[in-house]
């Protein structure tokens, strides 16, 4: 018996139309190594560690910033929060030259690069943040170039839901597979910065929303652990 998987049902829809036969296709999401997660950090406690400031709000985002994961927009939406301190974590030198200039251009005060750090860390950052967000666009790109707006499962989505911070997303289609507005997230319109500065605002303004919305999420994503995706690989083997 020869079984196929994919990690988003758009991924899978992609092979159903050239011919590989259903029953041999299964959708098995990405998934979070949950029990780095289980003894988590207040927001001082991450930030002594990270030695970021604790009266500041903190909007992070995590992962690379290829073209169309929505880091234009984020930089954009920063100048309308002045007393928000936007942070990127992650991303290839290039990249992060790119839009660092872009920053210095718009004279964005708020707006800073970290690059690259160990696993270990991102977490610690995960959790000195207030809100965690992925304004991936329509052209949302991976390393190669190739548009994957359609079939990508980040790994950071399901790493943001472990972590009890509430998430602002944009509406691509992989993410909604998992992530629904109002019950787990707050999900804004794709390549939409008025829709993606109203989403901040909520999360930011709103902290028993945005609890409520965070619970959900580290309960949902107990649904997606490497262990439990192995598990479900071998159920047919």
């Amino acid at each position: 018996l020869i079984l196929f998987t994919t990690n988003s049902q758009g991924l899978a829809d992609y092979y159903l139309k050239r011919g590989l036969p259903a029953g041999k296709l299964r959708v098995l999401h990405n998934g979070v190594e949950l029990d780095k997660y289980i003894k988590s950090k207040t927001k001082a406690q991450a930030r002594k560690i990270t030695n970021l400031q604790a009266g500041n709000k903190i909007v992070l985002y995590s992962g690379n910033i290829y073209k169309g994961r929505g880091i234009d927009l984020l930089i954009d939406a920063a100048c309308d929060f002045k007393n928000v301190l936007f942070l990127v974590l992650g991303g290839e030198q290039k990249d992060i030259d790119y839009y660092e200039n872009i920053v210095k251009t718009k004279k964005v005060e708020n707006f800073k690069f970290l690059g690259f750090v160990g696993h270990n860390e991102v977490i610690n950052y995960l959790y000195s943040a207030d809100v965690l967000v992925m304004p991936y666009g329509g052209d949302m790109t991976i390393k190669s170039g190739t548009v994957a707006s359609d079939f990508t499962s980040p790994i950071k989505l399901f790493e943001y839901m472990a972590s009890k911070r509430v998430i602002v997303a944009s509406k691509i289609s992989s993410v909604l597979e998992i992530l629904e507005d109002g019950k787990n997230a707050i999900m804004v319109e794709i390549d939409d910065l008025d829709s993606l500065k109203k989403g901040l605002r909520l999360a930011l303004s709103n902290s028993s929303n945005s609890l409520k919305l965070a619970d959900q999420a580290y309960r949902d994503v107990k649904k997606y652990t490497w262990k439990q995706r192995a598990s479900k690989m071998l159920e047919n083997v």
